[in-house]
């Protein structure tokens, strides 16, 4: 805070980067005459108090506290021609005597790298603080480290102006809170530990490299890159144009809402972990080697899932939608822990595995030339229904085959080899009465069936 100066005295009514401000004419103590930063489209003029909410904070006030009788002139507020300073008249120190003051609202990064909290870095020549719009915006190659205690600023914004990558490289232990939204551009990129709020929302173009930070935020917009490892506390829009990605070692989890995926989610032998439920989207993708993931909530697969070479973990529940493709390669063995409801394609290739652990129910197919195990229930078809394996089927000692009997009767139709095992459990469909001939059943699973329910008046036919 500083009183108007001479060289300050061109101003204007507006801002460059939208904001503008209010404040409160009353008098007589420091809850009142506050000045306050407002979101242009939110600006709101009451008459005894204006009050800004943005998401998750309160007010923000931009001038120091007044004496007994002060207060801030309603007409007299005005914004230097760049945004970065609001003027004001206020009785600020004195009651009854009215003096010009400005305050940082906006500071713009103008050196090339260096240290957050050096004044010198930034063109007001300032720390940065809650008032604060804080742009990293040099023209080249920067990276920002810092800040090295707890801030709070207004907005962010990340991204060089002309070329190269502007980087904010945040210090393990501190805390960035963003009152309102943070973007970061193309050219822009978050990176290190820490923990990073923006409460107002976060829009990636660029990159967030994390290596064990934490971020919070209602969302998260994804149109670039997020890698590493750390924990991000907010709902995943991950649209066409963006990926995750962990390695080997790196372990990412996300929580706080169900998320979306529309471009690639890939997984290269590290942990990957949603607590909520995930939508993968026609276009999405979602894969990788030697994988681990965790659907707490489900995955609901309506695009592709690849994996691909190595042994793949993936915990809880699927749901494969019609056009939804899940193909296991490469030489590789997935086991599936939770239920799965297969009505798209569930491939494995020649040499790969896959297992399943839980009820798998579903009218979609799998084909391909690998192995398909089953150690939990298997209820083909959507009452009843046909399911074609292009590869072989085992019937584990602990599965469990649900088959319809009726006019039409549900079908595993195996074009290699079958080993059963385990109980087969027939439901006879409506009023339907069995002939002389109840199904027609491979030798094997016959004996199953016989061991299994009562079969007295009937006769197998096993082929």
């Amino acid at each position: 805070m500083r009183h108007f100066t001479g060289r300050e005295s061109r101003y204007c009514a507006s801002t460059v980067d939208g904001c503008s401000v209010g404040f409160t004419p009353s008098k007589g103590s420091e809850s009142t005459g506050l000045l306050r930063q407002w979101p242009l489209l939110l600006l709101a003029f009451l008459l005894v108090t204006l009050i800004s909410e943005p998401a998750g904070a309160g007010p923000v006030k931009l001038n120091t506290a007044l004496p007994v009788g002060g207060g801030v002139s309603l007409s007299g507020r005005q914004f230097s021609p760049d945004g970065s300073r609001v003027l004001y008249r206020a009785e600020q120190e004195t009651d009854e005597v009215y003096e010009l003051y400005s305050r940082v609202v906006k500071q713009v990064w103008n050196v090339a790298s260096g240290q957050w909290d050096q004044v010198a870095n930034w063109d007001q020549g300032e720390v940065p603080d809650e008032v604060m719009s804080i742009h990293v915006n040099p023209v080249s190659f920067a990276t920002v480290s810092g800040p090295t205690l707890d801030t709070n600023i207004f907005s962010l914004d990340i991204g060089a102006m002309d070329t190269g990558i502007a980087t904010l490289a945040l210090q393990p232990s501190v805390t960035l809170t963003v009152l309102h939204q943070t973007a970061i551009s193309s050219r822009g990129a978050l990176a290190g530990s820490g923990h990073f709020d923006s409460r107002g929302g976060l829009v990636n173009d660029g990159d967030i490299g994390l290596d064990g930070m934490t971020i919070a935020a209602p969302t998260i917009e994804n149109n670039g890159m997020i890698s590493g490892g750390g924990v991000i506390s907010a709902p995943l829009m991950n649209s066409s144009s963006g990926e995750v990605r962990v390695a080997a070692g790196q372990q990412m989890h996300f929580k706080g809402g169900s998320s979306i995926n529309a471009g690639e989610i890939n997984n290269f032998g590290g942990q990957m972990e949603f607590t909520q439920d995930l939508t993968n989207e026609a276009d999405g993708f979602i894969g990788g080697r030697d994988t681990f993931f965790r659907f707490g909530s489900g995955l609901a697969n309506a695009g592709e899932v690849g994996l691909s070479v190595g042994l793949h973990d993936i915990l809880g529940p699927i749901t494969n939608r019609a056009a939804g493709r899940i193909m296991v390669a490469g030489q590789s063995t997935a086991t599936f822990y939770g239920d799965v409801e297969n009505n798209g394609d569930l491939f494995t290739g020649q040499g790969s595995q896959s297992v399943f652990l839980g009820d798998v129910t579903g009218s979609g197919d799998f084909p391909g030339a690998g192995i398909v195990e089953f150690a939990g229930a298997v209820s083909p078809g959507n009452s009843p229904g046909t399911v074609t394996f292009g590869g072989d089927v085992v019937l584990g000692t602990t599965s469990t085959t649900q088959i319809e009997l009726g006019e039409t009767s549900d079908q595993l139709l195996v074009d290699g080899n079958a080993s059963i095992d385990g109980e087969l459990n027939v439901e006879l469909l409506g009023d339907f009465t069995p002939g002389l001939v109840t199904s027609s059943l491979s030798s094997q699973l016959a004996r199953v069936m016989a061991s299994s329910m009562p079969l007295t008046g009937y006769r197998l036919q096993q082929i």
